[in-house]
C-alpha cells in the first residue's frame, strides 16, 4: 500500500494506512473474571463481537484530510459537531515536562480553564471539570532512553490502533465509579485531588448530586444531576513530525453501541496499562474501603468503515492542542464520541513525537438548566 498525494489542498493524502482493527478477531469473548468488589455492580456484559485481540491492527488505506486546510476553506469543528477540535493558541507555563510538581500545580489549571472555554456547558456554573488521569508519551528508541533515566518514568508509548477511550456503557461505569467511586485520582497524584476538583470529593454524595438516573445505557442509582463526559486534551510537547494524532470526525461514525470492543486491565498508575500487573500492592480503595487492585475498562475499537472521515493536523507544534470527546451520556442528537489514533505518517521522516494528554471528567447540570445558559 503507498500512500500518495493530492492535487486538493484539504486532502493530506491518500491510500493512507490506518491501523484499525482485524475484522477476525470479533468472534471470539474474552476470558475473564469480574472479581473486583467495585465492579460487580457495574459489570460489562459479555457478547458477540467483544474480544480483545491478539494480533497486530490491520492497515487499511483511507483518505487523510488535511485540517489546518478545512479551517481555511471555513470548516469550524466543536467537540459537539465532530467529537474534535483544534486548538491553534494554548500557551503553556511549564518549563519542564518531567517535573510531575509543574504537571499538577500548573498544567493541570491551564487544562481545566481551556475546557471551560472550548466545551460547550463546561463553563456553566452548575459544572465541575475533574482532571483524572495524564499520561506522556513517546515511542521507539527515544521512550527507552526516556525509561532508562529514571526507574519511575512516567513516559509510555502510544496507541497504535483505531479507537476511544470509552463506550456507551463504560462512559458510566468510569465515571461514576471509578473516578467518583474509588480514590485512584488521589493515588495518581500523591494523595491530594487536582485543585479543580473544588469541593468535589469521591463520595456517595457527590455521584447523586452530580450523576442523573441511567436506565439505557447502564443501570445506575437515581441522583440529582445532569449528563457527563469525558474530554481528552492531547498537546505535542515537541513539534511533531511523524507519528502524529489522528481523529475520526465522529460525524462519520454510526453512533451508539454498534461497535466491536475489548476489554482492558487497566492498574492505578498515572496515564497507563500494565495488563493488571501491579508492581507494589494496590492504594486504591473504593467507598466501602475495599480494596481495588486493577479495573476493566471497555474500549471502543471500531472495524474499518470507508465512511470514516479521517482529519490530520500536520506538523502540529507545542502551542497546538487536540480536544477530544472520548464519549458523552447524552443521546439527543450531538456527536457522542469519535476516535483517534497514532499513526505512520507517509510524508514525514522516521522520528518519535513527545505527546501529553490530560482526560477530564466534565459533569453537566440537568439539561433544563444548562439549557436556560
Amino acid at each position: 500500500m503507498a500512500a500518495t498525494t493530492s492535487s486538493s489542498p484539504v486532502i493530506y493524502a491518500t491510500n493512507v494506512g490506518m491501523p484499525y482493527r482485524a475484522p477476525h478477531t470479533c468472534n471470539t469473548f474474552p476470558k475473564y473474571k469480574y472479581d473486583s468488589p467495585n465492579y460487580k455492580r457495574a459489570a460489562i456484559p459479555h457478547r458477540k463481537g467483544l474480544a480483545t485481540p491478539t494480533k497486530r491492527p490491520v492497515l487499511y488505506p483511507v483518505t487523510m484530510y488535511n485540517g489546518r486546510e478545512l479551517r481555511k476553506h471555513g470548516e469550524v469543528t466543536n467537540v459537539d459537531t465532530h467529537a474534535f477540535d483544534f486548538v491553534e493558541n494554548f500557551p503553556t507555563n511549564v518549563t519542564d515536562w518531567n517535573d510531575p510538581e509543574q504537571i499538577y500545580n500548573i498544567y493541570l489549571d491551564e487544562v481545566a480553564a481551556l475546557i471551560k472555554e472550548k466545551v460547550p456547558g463546561a463553563n456553566h456554573p452548575g459544572s465541575h471539570v475533574l482532571i483524572f488521569d495524564h499520561a506522556m508519551r513517546s515511542g521507539g528508541k527515544g521512550l527507552k532512553e526516556l525509561q532508562k533515566e529514571n526507574e519511575e518514568s512516567p513516559w509510555q508509548g502510544y496507541a497504535g490502533i483505531v479507537h476511544s477511550d470509552a463506550t456507551v456503557r463504560s462512559i458510566h461505569t468510569r465515571a461514576k465509579d471509578q473516578i467518583l467511586g474509588t480514590n485512584e485520582t488521589e493515588v495518581k497524584y500523591g494523595g491530594k485531588l487536582p485543585k479543580c476538583w473544588g469541593e468535589v470529593k469521591p463520595s456517595y454524595e457527590w455521584q447523586r448530586k452530580l450523576f442523573r438516573s441511567e436506565t439505557d445505557d447502564h443501570n445506575s442509582p437515581e441522583g440529582e444531576g445532569g449528563e457527563h463526559m469525558i474530554i481528552n486534551v492531547w498537546r505535542p510537547i515537541k513539534p511533531v513530525h511523524q507519528w502524529g494524532l489522528a481523529v475520526l470526525d465522529g460525524r462519520s461514525m454510526k453512533q451508539g453501541d454498534v461497535h466491536p470492543t475489548t476489554i482492558n486491565k487497566f492498574d492505578n498508575s498515572p496515564g497507563g496499562r500494565t495488563a493488571g500487573k501491579l508492581k507494589t500492592e494496590s492504594k486504591v480503595k473504593d467507598l466501602k474501603g475495599d480494596t481495588v487492585p486493577i479495573r476493566y475498562g471497555e474500549v471502543l475499537t471500531p472495524l474499518p468503515d470507508p465512511k470514516h472521515r479521517w482529519v490530520y493536523y500536520p506538523k502540529m507544534q507545542p502551542k497546538e492542542a487536540l480536544l477530544l470527546k472520548i464519549f458523552d451520556s447524552r443521546r439527543d442528537g450531538r456527536v457522542r464520541n469519535g476516535c483517534h489514533t497514532a499513526f505512520r505518517d507517509p510524508t514525514g521522516p522516521n522520528v518519535h513525537r513527545h505527546s501529553i494528554e490530560v482526560r477530564c471528567l466534565v459533569t453537566l447540570p440537568p439539561q433544563s438548566k444548562l439549557a436556560k445558559m
